[in-house]
Order: structure tokens, then C-alpha cells, then sequence
């Protein structure tokens, strides 16, 4: 599929659809056909701001064959439904974080698009900065040597708004959980990225505010498979917010990672960082919180034009998922 291109129906117009539209517009080989959203007044809006139609009806969406693909953004429980009818009417697949909140449904999600031979993957942008991607590279090369120990920091602040403006954030329904499922699963992903598998998991998590079903205080610790540990704490109620970052310990070396770029680096022989190099964002002047997500969609274009599977894969995603599920049940 040497010239495979993206033609897009965005599903869910609130700030991560917006996102997705805006980036699609601006990379060579993907276009936003239209938007949709259960509020027929928010597609209409966005639509009218990137210049593209509104559909109501998402089985329309569905029939159309000048549409390739769906980008899911829309509350995290409908992720699986919808992708999976998406994948069955033979369209490709792009869901936001995280694959589903089920996984029964992220499995299911999983075997429609390999039925249907159509590509599935998860946004997953906090892999596409350059500080996560030279991290990656340095521990594939052995010059961190064996890992040891990681630990994470996600202190971020979220006042109420931010919940009691949405009918599914902090709720178990909408989201299968708080700060972990949400907000965590993003260095989730690095860490699972980084360190392989899991062993064994527990937490210890709070929900400090009336208006929330589900945790905005986490503390996880992690076995993985490799004999290494790692800790995760997290909060969306850690005022005023603070940058996230990972800290991570080998036999050969540290680094610490914080907003996607290498703010520490110490090798026992004095070995660099490996540099990182992405093609320049299209146009020049794209909207740094944009650029990550062009980066992905680069990367879903060269699967589809090359034949093999994205950088983020469904079962990394679903073993993201799995992880978050296996802390929950292991809670102290």
C-alpha cells in the first residue's frame, strides 16, 4: 500500500477530538472528512472551525467509502464498541488512550481488526517526544544495563470543572477509573515500554473529593517480570501541578525523564544519550502540543504504506490496560 493515505471521521468533539482534526489537517497523507459527537452542536462547531461537515450519525459514517478511517475520541468505555463496528465495516482504527476500559472489549477490538485486516492502534504521543524515544533507544542498546528500579511522578492538579463539566469523567462507567486509567496509563505506557512485563501488582489509592467516583490519589508498586520494581504515584488533585517524571536506575546508568526530554543522564563509562531525529513538524509553526500527535500519525502512514505493525501496538495497549486492572484488584 505503497500510496495509502487517511481519510478520517473524528468521533468526539471536545479537546482531544479538536486536536486530532487540527493535526490531521496539517499532515501530508491525512485529511479529516468530517466530525461527529453525540451533541450534534459540538460536531457543527468544530466542523465550522476546520471547515469540514458534521454527521449526526455514526452509521452513516460507517457506509461511506470515501472514509478509510475513525479516530476515536469519545469516553473511554466507548472506545471498544465503537472501534469494533468501525473495524467490522472494514475501516482502520485510531483510539485514544486507552484501548478500552474492558478487557473483554480491548481483545474484542483486537480480533475484529485482524478479521478484517484493517490497521488498529492506540495515541500514545508521550512516545513520539524525543527524550522518551532517545530513552527507549539507550535501554534497547544496553547502556543503562539491566534495569533495576523505576520510579514515576504524575502530580497534576484538576480542579472540579474539570469533572462536573463532563457526565463521564470520574466515574467508574466512563472511565473505569481515576487518575490511573486517565492520567497514569500515559507513563504507564513508557514504563511497560521500557521495563517489559509485569509480574506482580498492588496499589494503595484515595478519592479525596465528593464529586469523584473513582481515585485521584495512586500510589502503585510493580514487580515485572525481569526482577526489576517500579513505582507509580499519581494525582489529579496535587495543587498547583507539577511536571511529570520517571526516574529510572540501571546497573550501568540513570536517567530521568521529565516532560518528555532527558534531564539527567550519568553512564559508568561516559557514554551520551543517543540522539533522536524526527522528520520537522508540518507546517513549521505547528502547534508544539500537536507536534507528538503528527508524529504518530507519520508513523500509522508508514505502517500502512509498509506493511508493518504501528509503533504502538493493540496488545501493548491492552497490557497497559491490563497492568492499571491487575493494581486495582491488588489494592491495599
Amino acid at each position: 500500500m505503497e500510496n495509502a493515505t487517511l481519510s478520517c471521521a473524528v468521533l468526539g468533539c471536545g479537546l482531544m477530538g479538536s486536536r486530532h482534526a487540527q493535526t490531521l489537517r496539517h499532515t501530508p497523507g491525512c485529511r479529516c472528512v468530517c466530525v461527529h459527537d453525540s451533541v450534534i452542536a459540538k460536531a457543527q462547531t468544530l466542523a465550522a472551525q476546520i471547515g469540514v461537515e458534521a454527521v449526526s450519525d455514526y452509521r452513516e459514517i460507517l457506509k461511506r467509502d470515501d472514509i478509510n478511517a475513525v479516530v476515536i475520541c469519545l469516553p473511554s468505555s466507548f472506545h471498544g464498541d465503537y472501534g469494533i463496528q468501525a473495524a467490522e465495516a472494514g475501516k482502520h482504527v485510531i483510539t485514544e488512550k486507552p484501548i478500552d476500559i474492558s478487557l473483554e472489549k480491548a481483545n474484542a477490538l483486537t480480533e475484529a481488526a485482524d478479521k478484517h485486516g484493517t490497521l488498529l492502534t492506540v495515541i500514545s504521543q508521550n512516545r513520539f517526544l524525543e527524550g522518551s524515544m532517545a530513552l527507549k533507544k539507550a535501554i534497547d542498546e544496553g547502556l543503562l544495563g539491566d534495569l533495576l528500579l523505576a520510579n514515576v511522578s504524575i502530580k497534576w492538579y484538576r480542579d472540579d470543572g474539570y469533572y462536573t463539566k463532563s457526565d463521564w469523567r470520574g466515574t467508574f462507567r466512563g472511565e473505569g477509573g481515576g487518575v490511573l486509567m486517565n492520567q497514569g496509563i500515559h507513563y504507564m505506557d513508557l514504563l511497560l515500554w521500557y521495563m517489559g512485563d509485569v509480574a506482580e501488582a498492588g496499589s494503595c489509592i484515595m478519592t479525596s473529593r465528593a464529586i469523584l467516583e473513582t481515585e485521584d490519589v495512586a500510589a502503585v508498586l510493580l514487580k515485572m517480570k525481569s526482577g526489576a520494581i517500579a513505582t507509580i504515584t499519581a494525582s489529579t488533585s496535587a495543587y498547583p501541578g507539577f511536571p511529570e517524571r520517571m526516574e529510572l536506575h540501571g546497573r550501568r546508568g540513570s536517567a530521568v525523564l521529565e516532560q518528555g526530554k532527558i534531564v539527567l543522564w550519568q553512564q559508568v563509562d561516559g557514554r551520551t544519550p543517543p540522539t533522536v531525529v524526527f522528520d520537522p513538524p508540518d507546517p513549521p509553526d505547528l502547534d508544539a502540543k500537536l507536534v507528538p500527535f503528527q508524529r504518530q500519525y507519520r508513523d500509522i502512514l508508514a505502517a500502512l504504506r509498509n506493511g508493518h505493525p504501528p509503533l504502538v501496538t493493540p496488545q501493548e495497549a491492552t497490557r497497559v490496560v491490563d497492568t492499571v486492572l491487575e493494581a486495582y484488584r491488588g489494592r491495599l
